[in-house]
């Protein structure tokens, strides 16, 4: 017997001894053959296996670190830095001088340095640092993933954002300011409001909740105190709710949203807001608190509270700011007071106002817009529309020193009491144009007490810096049945005008106007007056003036075009030679009734008489003359019998003395009665005193 000698290489095939095959030992027989391919491939796993352990061995070990410096001689060889395990993968030997990082010595990537695990990969991926984090994963269409973070929510920035809501919110606002992200979302739940949510933008921002928020707020304070700054804030509220729910407590000075702005760009919309009461008693002083916030839209909001939109100008000029634009679409606002308040206090006031497609429910004002202690010199009254909106309200419309507006196709459910008295569901003063068109009235008595005494004018007028200037009603209908008063009243004559009224239908016991403003109301000749009107003496005017010979008649009446002149006026036996007109009565019909007695008219240029000759009008009766122009008319008619011409001045002294059929003269000297007979010529008959 003797040893096998073995080499480290791996023997595809182990042969076998065949039964024709003799059987011979020695190193190369067939007896030996097997063992030696057998004892081959022992000896080469067993190369193999040690060569694995050697390199393991150097792996477990890693004593070499970037902070001694060290040098590596083959990418088995792993390097320490921190608490991670580094392989070189370029070429050897790779010398690392004491101190050094693999970023400064090659970088990480191919070629370079290898982590030799994911601890790194994982370490950053939950990183928030910039850079790192979802900013590492590459989007197929471009960038990263970071890209893909549009808001900040609350639940980012605090740990409990339902109990702290407001501390969480702030710091949502913060951190997407910083990081340039445009959107704070609040995802859907239930939240409790500790503090206000403070905030000045520094840059365009959208305040998103999810449907189903819930912000209930347990004390009296802003939920939202937002200074917009310039930019514009976007609330897409998706119908989430800011609920009050402190009870008693006084919170007629808090806001749900207290907005601040000095801009001339837009300041902010707000879609599908709600604000309320989550338990019928307390309430928002304010839903929303503007303050020089410029060109703002409120769609299909829903508003309680003791007010619903209140909004200021600034104080600043038009060259830093406006405050104007308001738009309100599709609300509902239900409140104790103002549903919406403007007070104009800057330069610029409120221009550009629009209410379409609301209601209003309110135990005071439903819309007030206010000039608040501005001169006209500084002041530019706005321009508004208000159409098509239902209020139920003590109040509908208070205006007060406005351009022009427009309330059109609104249905006014008017409450009244005589607890609650105001001057007219619609107050205005100092409004320039007032286009009233298409609207309904009806009225409901609020009280045990209240009569129809104590209901209101529909419309009422006061007077203001700026004049009331040109007013128009048409189509409204008004179902008042126990109103008693008037449905257009005045404060006074001054800086009031006019009301050309056309197509309006009333049924109430009160007239259209009192006789003290008849001048005021003009009526077109379809409206029904009633008796209640001709007892008010719509139908109409007695205003005018007499004086060296000229009848000078005022206003119009309010319906018609009848003047009714008293003898204090024109006294008997006076002579006119000229009636002049007010612009409005122009191109119309005039009937004049005159109270005085023996009084001529003198045919000129300036008033041509019957025939275009003079007469007398012995009794009191009525003329119907055709106004050319202010100055100039033609008598149509003369009523009655007791009127002659008065032109023959002599007596004839011939049949053929000049003359014309109907002319007459009394010689009374000799009881001689003259006249021109048609086809004859004069002629005469002596009268016989009856004794």
């Amino acid at each position: 017997m003797t040893r096998l000698p073995e080499s480290s290489s791996w023997e595809e095939e182990i042969e076998l001894i065949s039964r024709s095959e003799r059987v011979a030992g020695g190193l190369d027989g067939p007896a030996n053959r097997p063992l030696k391919s057998l004892a081959n491939r022992t000896r080469y796993l067993k190369d193999q296996a040690d060569t694995a352990d050697e390199s393991i061995a150097e792996k477990v070990s890693a004593v070499k670190t970037f902070a001694e410096g060290a040098t590596l001689e083959s990418p088995r060889e792993e390097i320490l830095f921190d608490s991670y395990r580094l392989v070189w993968t370029g070429e050897f030997p790779k010398t690392v001088l004491a101190g050094s990082t693999p970023q400064g010595t090659g970088g990480i990537g191919a070629g370079c340095w290898a982590y030799t695990s994911d601890a790194v990969i994982r370490q950053n991926l939950g990183s928030n640092e910039e850079g790192l984090g979802i900013s590492l994963n590459a989007l197929e269409q471009g960038g990263n993933g970071q890209h893909l973070a549009v808001f900040v929510s609350p639940q980012m920035r605090h740990s409990d954002p339902y109990s702290f809501f407001g501390a969480a919110t702030m710091n949502a606002f913060m951190t997407a300011m910083d990081m340039g992200i445009g959107e704070v979302r609040i995802p859907a739940g239930e939240y409790i409001l500790e503090s206000t949510v403070s905030v000045t933008l520094t840059m365009h921002m959208s305040l998103t909740f999810d449907p189903g928020v819930i912000i209930y707020v347990d004390s009296p304070m802003d939920a939202f105190d937002i200074n917009i700054n310039g930019f514009n804030l976007d609330i897409r509220a998706a119908n989430g709710r800011i609920m009050s729910r402190w009870g008693d407590a006084d919170g007629s000075l808090v806001a749900a949203f207290r907005l601040t702005d000095a801009s001339l760009d837009k300041s902010v919309t707000a879609d599908c807001l709600k604000v309320g009461t989550a338990d019928d008693t307390s309430r928002f002083g304010y839903a929303v608190y503007g303050s020089g916030i410029n060109l703002p839209t409120f769609y299909r909001c829903l508003l309680q509270g003791i007010r619903g939109i209140y909004l200021e100008s600034p104080l600043t000029g038009s060259s830093t700011a406006h405050a104007m634009g308001l738009q309100i679409f599709g609300g509902e606002i239900y409140t104790k007071k103002e549903c919406v308040k403007i007070a104009n206090q800057g330069a610029l006031g409120a221009e550009g106002i629009g209410v379409w497609g609301c209601q209003f429910i309110t135990d005071g004002t439903a819309i007030s817009i206010d000039n608040v202690g501005l001169s006209s010199a500084s002041y530019i009254p706005p321009l508004v529309r208000i159409s098509n909106n239902h209020f139920n309200c003590y109040q509908a419309i208070y205006a007060k020193d406005i351009s022009r507006l427009h309330f059109s196709g609104n249905d006014v459910q008017g409450k009244y009491s005589s607890d609650n008295p105001v001057n007219g569901w619609i107050e205005l003063g100092g409004v320039q144009v007032f286009e009233h068109g298409g609207n309904d009235y009806n009225a409901a008595a609020i009280g045990s007490g209240t009569t129809g005494d104590d209901c209101p004018s529909v419309i009422h007028q006061f007077a203001s810096t700026l004049t009331n200037a040109f007013f128009t009603s048409n189509g409204n209908t008004y179902q008042l049945d126990a109103m008693t008063g008037p449905v257009f009243s005045f404060s006074g004559t001054d800086n009031v005008t006019e009301i050309q009224v056309s197509n309006d239908r009333l049924n109430a016991v009160g007239p259209w106007v009192t006789r003290e403003y008849l001048n005021y109301v003009r009526l077109s000749l379809e409206i029904v007056i009633g008796n209640a009107g001709a007892s008010a003496g719509l139908d109409y005017s007695t205003k005018a003036s007499f004086s060296s010979n000229v009848l000078s008649l005022g206003t119009r009446p309010s319906q018609g075009f009848t003047y009714s002149i008293p003898a204090s006026i024109v006294a008997n036996d006076s002579e006119i030679s000229q009636i002049t007109f007010p612009s409005q009565m122009v191109g119309k019909e005039v009937n004049i009734r005159l109270s005085a007695a023996n009084v001529s008219f003198t045919h000129n240029t300036n008033m041509i008489c019957p025939d275009q000759k003079s007469f007398l009008m012995a009794l009191p009766n009525t003329i119907k003359v055709f106004a050319l122009n202010t100055t100039q008319c033609f008598i149509i008619d003369v009523g009655g019998m007791a009127n002659r011409h008065t032109d023959i001045k002599s007596i004839p002294t011939s049949r053929t003395s000049p003359g014309y059929p109907g002319a007459e003269i009394f010689d009374s000297a000799n009881m001689i009665l003259y006249r021109y007979i048609s086809g004859y010529g004069w002629g005469k008959v002596t009268i016989t005193a009856i004794s």
